[in-house]
C-alpha cells in the first residue's frame, strides 16, 4: 500500500484546502482491499455515533474505550475517513480534524508536532492515532491473506500429486456414507493441513439460516474474521455443477453473515479430466461472482490417472457456476 503511505505523508504537510481531495484519494485506495468493507460493515453500528461524536469535538482521541481492539480501532479509522470526505466544505473538514487532533497534540507536547494548536499538528496527531493504525492493520491482513492463498494452492498441489487416491476413495464413499459426511471428512483433511500450517479456525460455525453451518470459519492473528471455506465434491453425476454452484451461494452467504471478507469454495473433483470453471482464472483459483461478492473457487483434481508431470491431459471439463 505504497500509495496510501504517500498520501498520508502529503496530508501531514498539505494545506487544509487540499485535505478533502487527498482523503478521497485515500478512501479510494483503501477500498480496493476487501478487508476494508468487511471492517466497516462489522463495526458500523458500534462506531458511527462514536466517530461522529469524536470528530465533532465532543470527545477526544484519548477517549476511545469503545474501540479497544486492533480491529475495532482500524474500523474507527476507516469510518473517520468516510466522515471527513462527507464534510460540506474545507472549513468543516478542518474542524473535524482539529478538534480531536489538537487535544491529542497538546497532551503529547509541542516537540513532536510543532505548535500544538496548528492545523498541521492536529493532522499529524489524527493520522498517528486513527489513520496509520488502520493502514498497518490492512497491510498485515493482506500479508496473512496472501499466505492463506499460497497455503491453499500448496494443499491443492500436494493432494493432486501425493494423496489423490486416498482422497478420491473418501469422496467416492457415496452413497453409503452420505453426502454430508463425505464432504465433512474432506473438510477435515483440509482443516488439518491449515492447522499444521499455523492457521486458526472454527469448524462448522453456527449461524441460524437456511444454509446451516459454515464448513470452516478462518480467524486471523488479531482475532479478526479472515474468511470462510465451503467444501464440495464434483463427480459429474449426482454431485454435479448445480451441487457445486450451491457451494458458491453458501460461501457468499456466510461471508456476508459473518462479515468475513474472503469466501472460498474448495471443490474435490473425482472425474478424470481436470475441472475448469467458466470464470476468471488467476493465481491458480477461479473467481466466481455471486451478487456483489466474489468467491474464490479452488479445484482439487483427485480423479486424474496420469502423473502430475505429464503434459498429456484430456481436455478439461468446463462448468458454469453463475
Amino acid at each position: 500500500m505504497k500509495t496510501t503511505r504517500a498520501i498520508l505523508e502529503r496530508l501531514k504537510k498539505a494545506p487544509n484546502l487540499t485535505w478533502k481531495a487527498d482523503f478521497q484519494l485515500l478512501w479510494g485506495e483503501i477500498n480496493q482491499n476487501p478487508m476494508a468493507s468487511a471492517l466497516c460493515a462489522r463495526f458500523r453500528e458500534l462506531n458511527q455515533e462514536n466517530v461522529a461524536t469524536m470528530l465533532n469535538g465532543n470527545t477526544g482521541l484519548y477517549n476511545m474505550e469503545w474501540a479497544v481492539t486492533v480491529e475495532a480501532r482500524a474500523a474507527a479509522g476507516l469510518q473517520a475517513i468516510e466522515f471527513l470526505i462527507n464534510a460540506n466544505d474545507a472549513k468543516q473538514l478542518s474542524n473535524r480534524v482539529s478538534a480531536p487532533g489538537n487535544e491529542w497534540a497538546s497532551r503529547k507536547g509541542s516537540s513532536e508536532y510543532g505548535s500544538s494548536t496548528s492545523l498541521s499538528a492536529a493532522m499529524g496527531a489524527f493520522i498517528e492515532v486513527l489513520i496509520e493504525p488502520t493502514i498497518q492493520y490492512l497491510e498485515d491482513q493482506t500479508v496473512t491473506l496472501s499466505r492463506l492463498e499460497s497455503t491453499t494452492i500448496e494443499y491443492k498441489q500436494r493432494s493432486e500429486w501425493f494423496d489423490a487416491e486416498r482422497l478420491k476413495r473418501i469422496a467416492e464413499e457415496m452413497p453409503e456414507a452420505g453426502q454430508n459426511l463425505v464432504e465433512r471428512r474432506l473438510k477435515n483433511q483440509f482443516a488439518k493441513y491449515l492447522f499444521d500450517e499455523g492457521f486458526r479456525f472454527a469448524l462448522e460455525a453456527e449461524e441460524e439460516s437456511a444454509y446451516g453451518k459454515v464448513d470452516i470459519f478462518l480467524i486471523g492473528p488479531d482475532e479478526n474474521r479472515l474468511g470462510v471455506v465451503e467444501v464440495k465434491v464434483f463427480d459429474g453425476a449426482d454431485r454435479n455443477a448445480d451441487h457445486v454452484k450451491e457451494g458458491v451461494g453458501q460461501a457468499a452467504h456466510y461471508a456476508a453473515k459473518f462479515t468475513a471478507p474472503n469466501p472460498y469454495l474448495l471443490v474435490f473433483n473425482v472425474t478424470e479430466p481436470q475441472l475448469h470453471i467458466n470464470g476468471t482464472h488467476t493465481n491458480n483459483y477461479w473467481v466466481v461472482p455471486h451478487g456483489t461478492t466474489r468467491v474464490r473457487v479452488i479445484t482439487v483434481d483427485v480423479g486424474m490417472q496420469k502423473s502430475p508431470s505429464s503434459k498429456e491431459y484430456p481436455d478439461p471439463k468446463v462448468i458454469s457456476l453463475r
